[in-house]
């Protein structure tokens, strides 16, 4: 049976999700596919209106792994605490109260994380999932043990603190590690630094969006669109970043792009950027003087220069 298109497969997965009886299995898989493309807030929205319809523990959950991937972890604590309360440890699997505790340790509750270990080891002694997964129980209950706070950070948490982080420095921070991860270990990452980028690229922060900036990869491919959406960026500051990326990637090719983009910046320092790009990139001297970027009349003269050498073909 051939695959549906995405855009088709939504629109089935929603009307679905209005009109049958149980909403519980349309939810699921909408909230799945609405991940899979880097949209968990919609994923969040489409499993609260499924609940609203119809309560389910199993949405609940699927709720919980939502907020803890948009890094609202305290959330995620609430809601696995709720379902361990009112369905009772042993009604939850192992791996459900191995995350809550993992959770409880990141969210700094080490005495409840370390309850929640105690549930899970009497509910499920002999579990199979606890003999496949003792190294992870046994470490994550030695950490709590020295207490020490928590050691290690899985990628799925530092990709909630990317998406969800309040400061911007944390974002931005949070942006640069998942890069060297991939780095790192290219192997086991597969497009790690690609996504945190796309998803660094679509921050509120000017400065967050600036650093997606500073460290994309773009394929050869699409090379010539990221640095033509990174300069028609709103902020001032991306484009100084876009500047100097696109003269690195495109070279010469970078001439009319970063002219086009010249003729209409009106920030001081992004000219600026523009103009030192323009240079790397045509094989010039820099045209901006100290006060030149500064008013209309000192970039339109520039910019006329700029003109003049480009079409001169120098």
């Amino acid at each position: 049976m051939p695959e549906l298109d995405p855009l088709r497969e939504e629109a089935e997965l929603r009307h679905l999700l209005a009109t049958t009886s149980d909403p519980t299995e349309p939810a699921l898989d909408l909230a799945a596919l609405l991940l899979d493309e880097e949209r968990p807030a919609e994923a969040l929205q489409v499993l609260d209106t499924a609940a609203g319809r119809r309560p389910s523990p199993l949405l609940r959950l699927a709720r919980a792994g939502v907020l803890r991937d948009l890094g609202r972890r305290h959330l995620a604590v609430a809601e696995l605490t709720g379902l361990v309360r009112e369905l009772g440890a042993g009604n939850l699997g192992p791996g459900v109260l191995f995350e809550l505790a993992e959770l409880q340790w990141l969210e700094g509750a080490g005495a409840d994380a370390a309850a929640t270990l105690a549930q899970l080891r009497a509910a499920h002694q002999g579990d199979p999932w606890c003999r496949e997964h003792h190294r992870d129980l046994d470490g994550l209950a030695a950490e709590i043990a020295h207490d020490e706070g928590p050691q290690r950070l899985r990628v799925r948490d530092l990709l909630g603190n990317l998406r969800g982080a309040p400061l911007a420095t944390v974002r931005v921070a949070t942006l640069e590690r998942l890069v060297a991860i991939a780095d790192a270990e290219p192997a086991l990452t597969l497009d790690l630094a690609g996504r945190a980028v796309a998803i660094a690229a679509a921050d509120a922060s000017p400065a967050v969006r600036a650093a997606a900036v500073r460290l994309a990869r773009p394929v050869p491919e699409s090379v010539d669109d990221f640095c033509r959406l990174a300069l028609d960026d709103a902020a001032a500051l991306v484009r100084r970043f876009a500047a100097s990326r696109a003269a690195e990637l495109l070279g010469a090719r970078a001439v009319p792009l970063l002219l086009a983009q010249l003729e209409r910046e009106s920030d001081p320092a992004a000219f600026a950027a523009l103009d030192a790009a323009l240079a790397a990139s045509g094989g010039a001297s820099a045209l901006v003087t100290a006060s030149a970027a500064d008013t209309a009349a000192g970039r339109l003269a520039v910019v006329t220069q700029w003109r003049r050498r480009c079409a001169n073909g120098k």
